[in-house]
């Protein structure tokens, strides 16, 4: 009886071990899987840029591309800065380097000027978003763009408009993010990202227009990014 116990326990503890030997194997295979990023598991081609949507960002990059470079993009977004317009709380320049914080406008147009935008080839047609409204995103500090290709060929999204998206996801490409509690536009409209985005907007319809005044943009812009834009006779109602 002892011998058969002993047995019985003996064989328990070989069965233990290698039940435990099995488990290590899984758990190191589950871990050699876990590495492997989402994407690479997907055998579906990539998404890619029809023609005449790659024809409407090479426009628009080129529209946005004037914006940033026209006196009036750095005189109106500073002096909306001196005038303390801006929001940087909730967390909005934790990516941007600590010494850049007490001035980060004067940062992201330096940056503006140095770095330029992204050329075409680093756009990154995307879907599946989960707001349809959505023209572009940018993770913080990505020198990549992100496309709603579900929208990009809405006759709404022009390439004016477009022009603002690159500008504005340009501005999360300098480590720049919306408030970390709600990343909503109507939660950030005044912040400097929307600024951006919504100035480039501006002037490139203000030079089309020979340089007169033009009526407001049928956009949510922040209320005193346009009173300043009236102010400088550049919309006029």
């Amino acid at each position: 009886m002892k011998t058969n116990s002993l047995g019985y326990l003996t064989l328990t503890c070989l069965q233990l071990v290698l039940i435990s030997a099995s488990l290590m194997s899984c758990n190191q295979n589950d871990k050699v899987y876990d590495t492997l990023h989402p994407i690479e598991e997907n055998k579906s081609a990539p998404l890619k840029f029809t023609d005449k949507q790659l024809t409407k960002l090479t426009s628009a990059l080129a529209i946005a591309e004037n914006s940033i470079n026209d006196s009036l993009f750095r005189r109106i977004l500073i002096a909306q800065s001196t005038a303390g317009v801006y929001e940087w709380d909730h967390d909005r320049l934790e990516e941007v380097p600590e010494q850049h914080h007490k001035d980060p406008v004067t940062f992201f147009l330096s940056e503006f000027r140095s770095r330029g935008l992204p050329t075409v080839k680093q756009f990154v047609a995307k879907d599946g978003y989960t707001d349809d409204d959505v023209t572009g995103s940018t993770v913080a500090c990505s020198e990549k763009i992100n496309f709603n290709v579900d929208n990009l060929d809405r006759t709404s999204r022009t390439p004016t408009y477009v022009a603002g998206t690159i500008v504005h996801e340009r501005v999360h490409s300098f480590c720049y993010q919306h408030r970390t509690n709600d990343s909503s536009e109507d939660f950030n409209l005044c912040d400097f990202a929307y600024h951006a985005g919504h100035l480039a907007i501006v002037i490139a319809q203000y030079r089309d227009n020979n340089s007169q005044p033009i009526t407001k943009p049928s956009i949510e812009i922040c209320a005193s990014l346009v009173k300043r834009l009236k102010d400088e006779k550049i919309i006029i109602r």
